[in-house]
């Protein structure tokens, strides 16, 4: 019973620990770029949400292609 009680302690601590470490962040980006399903053959484009820039994929990586004016 000691080490069924230990476990569910040490769990708890575990996933607390786990929680505190993922919301810490310096930067504050967390659900800055969000993804935009574009049509039905599932093309997706990002948008950043702070500046409103779009950016689509390429074989290099993302790239931006269509600048918010501002």
């Amino acid at each position: 019973m000691k080490s069924y009680l230990q476990g569910i302690i040490t769990g708890g601590v575990m996933v607390f620990a786990i929680m505190v470490f993922m919301g810490a962040n310096k930067d504050g980006d967390i659900g800055r770029y969000l993804p935009i399903y574009i049509n039905k053959s599932h093309k997706v484009v990002m948008m950043d949400s702070q500046t409103g820039d779009l950016y689509f994929p390429s074989k290099e990586g993302w790239r931006l292609d269509m600048k918010k004016n501002k």
